[in-house]
Parts: C-alpha cells; structure tokens; sequence
C-alpha cells in the first residue's frame, strides 16, 4: 500500500490488521444466531449423517471412511474458499477484505464468555448449570462431573480452544494470507464437528485432523511457551528438554500444551476422560527435572483462582503479541519511508 512518497509494506498492514481484528473481536464477537461458523458446523454435521450415518460405523472398508471424509471436507470447504479468494481478487481495498475474513476466522470471545460462566457457575454453587454450560464447548461427558471436574475440564478447554482457534488463525493470516487462516478454521471446525476422539469418525475425520495437526504444530508450541514464560520464565528450558524427551508430548499438540500450562498456573492438568460413555487415559504429565518434580508434586488441584490466573495470563500473551505486532508495523514503516 502506498500514498504518493508514504509507503506500508504488506507484512506491516498484516500485522497491523491482526492487533486491531484481535482488540474489536473481544469487545464485538458475532452473535451465535449469524455466525457463519456456527451455520457451517450445522453443514458438516448434516454431511455426517447423509455420508456416514451411524449404522455404517462398523464397516469394515477403512479406506472408503478416509476417503469420504476427505472428499466430504472439500465438497464443504472448497466452494467457499473459491468464492472468498475470487472476492478478494476483485476487491478495491484488498486489506479490508482480509479485516471482514479475519475477524470471521479469529472467534472465540463468545466461547471465553461461556468459560467464565460456568466459573461463576460454580462460584455460585450452581454445578447442574455449568455442566450444562461446559457441555457446549467441550466433548467429554459433563452428566457425572464433580465441581474438580468441571473446573479441570473448563481450564483444559479454554487453553486448547484458545490457541486452536486463535493462535493459529493468526499465525495461518501472518505467514500464509487470509484464505489460508479462513482455510484452517473450516478445517478446525470440521474437525471439531467430526471428532477423531469418537469411535463413528475415527477413520472418516482422519484427513481433516491430520492437516489440522500440520498446521497447528508451529503456533501451538510458540504460544505454550510465550504463556509458560510469561507465567515462570526460569521452567521454559526444563520444560522443553523434557518435552523432546517424551514422546507423548513432543507428538500430541494437547498434551504439550497442557504440560505447559500446568507448570504455568501451578496446578495439575490431565488425567483420565470419558467420552461417550468410554473411558480414556490420557499421559501423564511427568517431569524429570527435580525442580519440577518437585512443582508438581505439591501443585493442588485445579480451583476457581487457577481459572482467574489463567485468563489473566492469557490477556497478558494477547497484549504481548499485539505489541510486538505493533512494535513491528512501525519499524516496517519507518525503514521502508
């Protein structure tokens, strides 16, 4: 973009756009009613049930699950991405474009919203009412959870939710444009809608989860360690070591955002879950440094001041990256002028 002598570089306007898109979406969220991901889960639930309704869930084709699910994703996904990217292309101000994309792209404020909900839920005594809460943004049965439960389930969400539906949207917007970050969301979406985790889309979601998993790996582990950072700068090292020594939490994207997290608010994460009745185990967050060993030994239970903590840490990251994505827009400015 240039005004006669003035000139912005591209990747100044982007990230110009990203601090201003983050600060109007979590004072303005689009109401459930129209927003166009919720009207698209709808979709993809819809093309579940036509694709593969629940008596096929024991069919022994596998490979036919792989593909309809990958051609169920691009059948949604495509239409959408080929009118957006034809838009953009003809559009006077390009960069507004990409604002209007971003802004769809970057929702969670409504989900934070319900998050503290439930935590005043509890607060209040209420626990019937934030399981129902709970329950729309998490997948795990919520019917039988305790007031330990539902807390730990709330924080392990919103830390998930909020790098999976943020963090990487704009880490997506940054390095690839606005088609890619809205590419990744419907993505994330459909995978959401047809969960690895249930025994019906285990081989028919593979494909979407997979290039999720691709596209998450990078901004998922930047920002578990920006918030372990900011919460105990002196654990970032231990904790990376031990991450790289473990399997388990060098592969899986929740787990090592859980790890991080649970030595950030001091308070134990994880353990085992039920889904649909089916109980699973999840891996252990274990440390082998003393230190941390230590830590966690003594880390309480999950609270409701573990789930202030982490808000306010979260806030804290969001202001951090919206700053050095300011910082950086001025210095493009100034040495490109």
């Amino acid at each position: 973009m240039a005004f006669d002598n003035f000139v912005i570089p591209e990747s100044a306007i982007s990230c110009l756009l990203v601090a201003l898109i983050v600060a109007i979406e979590q004072k303005f969220p689009i109401k459930s009613s129209i927003d166009p991901l919720s009207m698209f889960r709808f979709l993809c639930q819809q093309m579940a049930d036509k694709v593969l309704p629940a008596s096929s869930v024991t069919q022994k084709d596998t490979n036919q699950q792989y593909i309809s699910g990958a051609l169920s994703a691009i059948l949604l996904i495509a239409p959408v991405i080929v009118i957006v990217y034809l838009v953009r292309s003809i559009a006077a101000l390009p960069w507004l474009f990409d604002a209007i994309v971003l802004f769809v792209s970057i929702q969670f404020t409504r989900d934070a919203r319900v998050y503290q909900q439930v935590n005043n839920a509890l607060e209040n005594g209420k626990k019937q009412l934030a399981r129902e809460l709970l329950s729309q943004n998490v997948l795990r049965d919520t019917a039988q959870l305790s007031a330990l439960g539902i807390t730990k389930a709330n924080i392990e969400s919103r830390s998930l939710r909020r790098v999976y539906q943020q963090i990487c949207v704009i880490f997506c917007f940054l390095v690839f444009g606005g088609v890619i970050a809205l590419s990744y969301r419907l993505l994330f979406e459909a995978s959401q809608a047809w969960n690895v985790k249930l025994n019906r889309f285990a081989r028919f979601a593979y494909p979407t989860h997979l290039v999720c998993r691709i596209l998450q790996f990078i901004p998922v582990r930047a920002y578990s360690i920006l918030m372990l950072g900011l919460a105990s700068p002196a654990q970032v090292l231990p904790s990376l070591k031990q991450s790289f020594n473990q399997t388990a939490l060098c592969a899986s994207h929740g787990q090592f955002v859980l790890y991080n997290m649970s030595i950030a608010l001091k308070c134990r994460l994880g353990g085992s879950i039920m889904y649909a009745g089916e109980k699973r185990r999840r891996p252990r967050l274990e440390m082998n440094n003393a230190n941390q060993n230590i830590l966690l030994a003594k880390a309480p239970e999950p609270s409701f001041e573990h789930s202030l903590r982490l808000s306010k840490l979260e806030n804290l990251a969001l202001a951090a990256l919206v700053s050095l994505l300011l910082a950086y827009t001025i210095m493009s400015i100034v040495e490109s002028n």
